[in-house]
């Protein structure tokens, strides 16, 4: 027991069990006898929660949410996130997961009150609290973005997708902060794939002639265009298509995903070590959709990045600063994805390669697609350390590259060398 001197009440404290430190407890009395009695109760409460598998101090829903959103906004701030994706976030947190477990304590979910939540959240706009809304309000860049409700319709697979993530974020950050125990993480399960119904197909990827037809002619489609009385807005363009070029040469040779792991990417993130053939090859620091980790681009890339500083010391006479943008303009403005989807679009228009044979249409992402596939059709190289590079998992790239047959192939892709 200790004697607070501010105000006069006394503090219960407990060492904690295989760690560091006390717990504490403010009393709340001022009387020695009163607290006493209620320290004993305190004391055997902790250690009934701890004999149950509980955390010793827990935080309720909101609480955690609190600190998940605060975390999300850091992450805007160093400019690891789109705010876009922090404000679809928190309005799945601030919405559902608030509405649903509010002042329950994190550590006390389980997993079927994660399975009666999610089949709540499915009946929201159907037969629930939704159903009755005239207007939907949310937030789009930092906006507050107000239209009419559409008719009830069934939860898309995106919108579960979305909660899964903000779910599990939730869950993580309670873990995290030492509110809840790692095994006590309930299930969420969720089926956010498409059925064939609605048209699943497999993912749009370069062949190697469509690779090979893009990079020849955009040598030629970046040449730049001339307007004298519109000068300053021409330079802008060329100075895009110019970036566009080495963007989509280092997606393709890196497997990166484009806007979520390349819009944060600083030149401070990326070394070019050696290899074991004495190569160079490009060693990106990324933070992206699956947190941080290393990816190993491959050696042809160095000259991609190494064209991206040249165009800036033939403008400014400097090379890029270290906390500078890799993907910016000769003069160091950076270029999100969004700007270059629309260069992209309008190359692929102009060289007449918009969509595969199956009709489904090219985008950046399919730089990423191409990547996988190359090196899954070309190269000996375990799914296990593929699926590590690309930040994904062995049952995905199971799931949207099954196509080239990467069962069959098993034998040669664990035989790297």
């Amino acid at each position: 027991m200790r004697h607070d001197v501010i105000n006069g009440w006394w503090t219960a404290r407990t060492r904690k069990g295989n760690a560091d430190g006390y717990y504490t407890k403010s009393m709340q009395t001022t009387d020695k006898a009163t607290a006493e009695s209620d320290a004993v109760v305190w004391y055997n409460n902790l250690q009934v929660r701890i004999d149950q598998g509980y955390v010793p101090v827990s935080k309720s829903v909101n609480q955690i949410c609190d600190l998940y959103l605060k975390q999300l906004n850091n992450e805007v701030t160093r400019g690891d996130r789109k705010q876009r994706n922090y404000d679809d976030y928190k309005t799945v947190v601030d919405k559902f997961i608030r509405e649903y477990f509010g002042k329950k304590q994190i550590d006390r979910i389980r997993t079927k009150d994660v399975e009666n939540f999610i089949i709540w959240r499915q009946n929201y706009y159907l037969t629930g609290k939704g159903a009755t809304q005239k207007t939907v309000t949310y937030k789009r860049n930092g906006k507050d973005i107000t239209r009419p409700a559409q008719k009830p319709k069934s939860t898309t697979v995106s919108a579960l997708a979305t909660l899964k993530t903000a779910l599990n974020g939730v869950f993580t950050t309670a873990v995290r902060s030492d509110f809840m125990a790692e095994q006590n993480i309930p299930r969420i399960e969720i089926s956010t794939r498409k059925t064939k119904a609605r048209g699943a197909q497999k993912r749009p990827a370069f062949t190697s002639n469509e690779y090979d037809t893009i990079v020849r002619k955009m040598r030629q489609w970046i040449k730049p265009e001339q307007n004298p009385n519109n000068a300053p807005r021409i330079t802008q363009l060329n100075d895009r298509k110019v970036l566009l070029r080495e963007y989509f040469l280092i997606l393709t040779n890196s497997g990166l995903r484009p806007g979520t792991e390349t819009d944060g990417l600083l030149w401070q993130h990326v070394s070019f070590p050696l290899n074991k053939a004495k190569q160079k090859y490009p060693l990106l620091l990324i933070t992206g959709k699956t947190g941080s980790r290393e990816v190993a681009a491959m050696p042809r890339s160095v000259a991609y990045f190494e064209r991206i500083k040249k165009h800036q010391r033939s403008r400014t006479g400097n090379n890029p600063a270290p906390d500078q943008h890799v993907f910016s303009t000769p003069d160091g403005e950076h270029v999100k994805l969004d700007s270059l989807r629309q260069v992209f679009e309008r190359m692929m228009t102009d060289i007449g390669i918009t969509q595969n044979a199956n009709g489904n249409k090219f985008t950046l992402y399919s730089c990423r697609h191409t990547y996988a596939t190359f090196r899954l059709t070309n190269a000996e190289i375990p799914i296990t350390l593929l699926a590590k590079n690309m930040g994904t998992s062995i049952e995905m790239i199971e799931r949207h590259y099954g196509h080239l047959d990467v069962r069959k192939m098993a034998d040669v892709l664990g035989s790297h060398k």
